[in-house]
C-alpha cells in the first residue's frame, strides 16, 4: 500500500511526545506510552484491568466499546449484568457485559467503565497473547497523539499538544465517539465518502456498495480473492488498486484498496475504513472534534 511521505519535522514528535518537555514546561513522563507493533500496523498497548496486568490489548480508535478476553476477565472477577449484541467485521455476537472497577493505560485511569468480554481468538481470529481491545469508550475522554514513527501515545496534559502542533485540523463527524472523516466527492458524485479512521485496521477498506464503487477510480482488481473468517461469520475481500484520493492536505496516491462485501442486511454508517498505518502520526483531539494528519513542530 502507498503511503503519503513524511512531512519534514515529523522526528520533533519524538521530542514533543517522550522525553516530558512541552511548551518550556515538564510533564509526567507516564502520560507518554510505547506500544508494539504485530502484523504490520496493529498495535498493543500495557492495559491494567481492576490493577491487575499489565495487559497487552489492542489500541482500536474503530471500537466503541472496550473488550476482555474472558480468561482475563475471570481473572478480574467480572460478573456480568446483561448480555449485549456486538457488531463486528464478519457478523453480530451476543456476549456478555459487565461493570469493572479500573481500567488504566499509563498514568490514565478511568473507573467504573462497562466492558464485553469473550474468547478474543475465536471470535476474532487474533494471535494468542492479545487479551483485550481498549476502545472509543476509554480513548474519547483524553486528547492524545500517536506517533508510528516512534511507536509512543502521548497523552495531552493541559494544551500543550493543541498549542503546539501545526497542520490542518479536519473536523470529524461523532457517533458512538469514533472518528469519521468525508472524503470529498469523486467520479462526478458532490456527496462526499464516510471514512472511519481505524487504528485496528491492517489495510484501506471500502464497503463492495454500488454507490461506493462507482467513485473509485479502479486501476485494476487483484485475481485472488481473500476470507475474513471467525467463529461469528466470514466475510469476502476483494483486493483492487486505485488512483487515490485527496484528504485534508494529503494527497494518498496509487493505493492498494480492499473491498469487503455487503453481509445480508447490513447497514454501515461509514463507507470505509481510513487505517491510521498509512501516517506518521495523528493527533486526536476530542474535546474539538478534530484530528491533525501527521502533525509538525514549528521550526
Amino acid at each position: 500500500m502507498a503511503r503519503p511521505a513524511w512531512p519534514q519535522g515529523i522526528a520533533a514528535i519524538l521530542f514533543l511526545g517522550c522525553t516530558g518537555v512541552a511548551s518550556g514546561r515538564v510533564v509526567p513522563t507516564e502520560s507518554c506510552v510505547k506500544f508494539n507493533v504485530v502484523d504490520g500496523a496493529r498495535m498493543l498497548v500495557p492495559v491494567q484491568i481492576n490493577g491487575l496486568g499489565p495487559y497487552r490489548f489492542l489500541l482500536d480508535t474503530g471500537a466503541a466499546i472496550t473488550m476482555i478476553d474472558d480468561a482475563v476477565a475471570r481473572k478480574a472477577g467480572l460478573k456480568p449484568m446483561t448480555d449485549i449484541d456486538l457488531t463486528t467485521f464478519t457478523g453480530i455476537a451476543r456476549i456478555p457485559l459487565a461493570p469493572v472497577d479500573s481500567i488504566s493505560l499509563g498514568n490514565r485511569v478511568l473507573r467504573g467503565m462497562k466492558v464485553v468480554y469473550c474468547d478474543l481468538t475465536r471470535a476474532y481470529s487474533f494471535t494468542a497473547g492479545i487479551h483485550g481491545v481498549l476502545g472509543q469508550d476509554f480513548l474519547s475522554n483524553f486528547n492524545y497523539l500517536v506517533d508510528r514513527k516512534e511507536r509512543t501515545i502521548r497523552f495531552e496534559e493541559s494544551g500543550e499538544l493543541e498549542n503546539t502542533l501545526l497542520g490542518q485540523r479536519i473536523p470529524t463527524e461523532r457517533r458512538q465517539s469514533k472518528f469519521y472523516l468525508l472524503i470529498p466527492g469523486a467520479g462526478g458524485f458532490s456527496d462526499p465518502m464516510r471514512f472511519l479512521l481505524d487504528s485496528g485496521s491492517p489495510y484501506l477498506l471500502l464497503y463492495d456498495k454500488p454507490a461506493v464503487v462507482a467513485r473509485l477510480s479502479v486501476i485494476s482488481f487483484e485475481r485472488d480473492t481473500l476470507l475474513a473468517e471467525s467463529a461469528i461469520g466470514k466475510r469476502r475481500l476483494q483486493p483492487c488498486r486505485i488512483g487515490g484520493f485527496q484528504i485534508g492536505g494529503h494527497f494518498l496516491a496509487n493505493l492498494r484498496v480492499i473491498l469487503a462485501e455487503t453481509l445480508p442486511g447490513e447497514q454501515r454508517f461509514e463507507d470505509g475504513l481510513l487505517p491510521l498505518r498509512m501516517f506518521a502520526a495523528v493527533y486526536f483531539n476530542n474535546a474539538g472534534n478534530y484530528v491533525i494528519l501527521d502533525p509538525v513542530l514549528p521550526k
